[in-house]
């Protein structure tokens, strides 16, 4: 039986709403080092339990971020300390690293 768009995605869509979650705890003013650990942690499990290409589930994961706070800015509803809109692709980073370490896990146990 073939699998809808949602069950075949599953792990991307989960990716994106996390990062999500991550922008929308920026944009609530939260530390940015407690949305970068959200991130990286989130990275760790995307990597450790799915069985994707990392840099994908990494993309997903990175600009979750951007993809929020871009929504906000289009329906002009952006906090006045936001400065800027790209900072938010810094999630990239921690996104990157996190995946990566889930799948260098996943090999050393194996």
């Amino acid at each position: 039986m073939p699998k809808n768009y949602f069950q075949a995605n599953k792990d991307y869509l989960m990716a994106t709403a996390v990062g999500m979650l991550a922008g929308g705890l920026d944009l609530l003013h939260v530390n940015w080092v407690l949305t970068s650990l959200l991130v990286l942690a989130a990275g760790a499990a995307l990597g450790r339990f799915f069985d994707r290409h990392p840099r994908s589930l990494a993309f997903a994961l990175g600009f979750g971020p951007f993809l929020l706070q871009l929504l906000v800015l289009m329906f002009d509803r952006m906090p006045a300390f936001k400065q800027n809109l790209f900072f938010s692709l810094l999630a990239l980073i921690p996104a990157f690293l996190g995946v990566y370490a889930g799948r260098v896990f996943v090999k050393l146990k194996k």
